[in-house]
């Protein structure tokens, strides 16, 4: 971690786009601001080899139109996964801007923005109320269902890889937004119990729960950055319709002006056992549609995570989440529910760490439209080996570790090519080196 104490007077800054660079993400686009108290910045670079061995060779990546549900494709592959530098400025005590620049070498923008906001966060209250906190959060952020993504960048401490779950919400789940937290940490008022309620209302999330529907769950570690189109498989080749939808999504498209929302409920015992549920709703006019016939989505889901502390060095995650989606009407349109769940077991011994993923998850196609078929299902594995080194050299440390990754899916839309199964499975082992600031 660096810090950069009181810069004073920044320079006025150019507004006229989403930042992508890393001053004028520090800075907020604002021409207001007079001084920065303190700046903090964390980066990790990570870097892999890995060998994908897939049961068939349509399985590539979705990024590169392929059917698989792994990142890599198969073989071997080496070199830089991503990186990602997070930045923390405060204006004042109440005031700070935060943002996350994050680079891939794959998909369609290698350099952006994954979140990207204003943060405001007055002292806790006094008298009868004591104790109590808000916080309001405005501009892109991740809505904090998950309990796995909790290192630098939205990355998890656990797994080079991302439960199917956070996967998916790694990749469409991005809103332009504004949230209100309302807490009560249990240490203010001398009691072991805390709580969060969590409200917000968004824009820019339209398209979410297309790769769902159309490619399924995933396993991977890769964030879209704001404003991408992330592509996948030409299903839609097959359908006898002469404007196909397009074989991507923007995941940021605001196609019929309405609002979602979401609203959470975190609670914690003693900072050893965590509760966070949620529930999200786009609002979504089903029928809303693109130029590029890119419709919108009116995707809903509840989400709940747990986290418990079994003794000092050893833990259990567990997430669950349910949800349904549409598109356009039943007959030729896309409706399906969809679910997954994974449990986590973590054990801390000296500087090593070991984890244990199991992952299932499936969607279930509503719809009478037979030339798209949506139906999938899938549980996967993941082992985790990482070595955490107590100290580093000029405040940069050094992560080593490997993995096993085991997914078996069986997704019914690779059957439209000829001779293509749905059912196929992937294997991924990987040697990974971590580069942390």
């Amino acid at each position: 971690m660096t810090k950069i104490q009181n810069i004073q007077k920044l320079p006025q800054i150019n507004k006229k786009t989403i930042p992508n660079i890393a001053v004028l993400l520090i800075m907020g686009a604002s021409n207001t601001v007079a001084a920065v108290d303190q700046i903090e910045v964390n980066g990790l670079a990570q870097f892999g080899l890995h060998y994908s061995d897939h049961s068939a060779p349509w399985l590539s990546p979705w990024l590169d139109g392929g059917t698989g549900v792994l990142r890599e494709n198969e073989g071997l592959n080496i070199g830089l996964d991503f990186a990602t530098v997070e930045l923390h400025a405060d204006i004042n005590v109440e005031w700070s801007i935060t943002s996350v620049l994050q680079s891939n070498l794959d998909g369609n923008e290698h350099f952006g923005a994954t979140e990207f906001h204003l943060n405001y966060r007055p002292l806790p209250t006094k008298g009868r109320l004591r104790g109590i906190r808000n916080q309001l959060r405005i501009g892109y952020f991740y809505p904090e269902f998950s309990l796995e993504n909790t290192d630098i960048g939205w990355t998890s401490p656990y797994t080079f890889n991302f439960s199917a779950i956070n996967s998916w919400v790694a990749e469409e789940v991005r809103p332009l937004g504004i949230e209100w937290t309302i807490s009560r940490p249990g240490r203010q008022v001398r009691s072991p119990h805390s709580y969060e309620f969590v409200a917000a209302a968004y824009q820019q999330n339209d398209g979410v729960a297309s790769l769902l529907s159309w490619r399924g769950w995933a396993i991977h570690n890769r964030q879209s950055v704001i404003g991408e189109k992330v592509d996948f498989a030409n299903y839609f080749q097959f359908m006898p319709v002469e404007h196909p939808n397009p074989t991507y999504v923007d995941i940021n498209k605001e196609t019929d002006g309405r609002v979602g929302f979401y609203l959470g409920a975190h609670y914690q015992y003693l900072k050893r056992t965590d509760f966070r549920v949620y529930l999200y709703d786009n609002l979504a006019d089903p029928f809303g549609l693109e130029p590029d016939m890119q419709y919108s989505w009116r995707t809903k889901f509840a989400s709940l995570s747990v986290l418990h502390k079994l003794n000092r060095d050893s833990r259990v995650l567990f997430q669950y989440m349910n949800g349904s989606t549409e598109m356009g009407d039943n007959l030729g349109g896309v409706h399906n529910d969809f679910q997954a769940w994974y449990l986590l077991y973590n054990k801390k011994l000296a500087q090593h760490r070991f984890t244990v993923r199991y992952d299932a998850f499936d969607v279930n196609d509503k719809d009478l439209n037979s030339f798209d078929p949506n139906q999938s299902k899938g549980n996967s594995w993941t082992l985790n080996w990482r070595y955490v080194p107590t100290s580093g050299w000029f405040g940069q440390t050094w992560h080593l570790g490997a993995e096993v990754t085991y997914v078996d899916s069986n997704n019914q839309n690779r059957t439209l090519w000829t001779n293509w199964r749905g059912q196929q499975d992937q294997t991924k082992y990987s040697l990974i080196s971590q580069l942390r600031f």
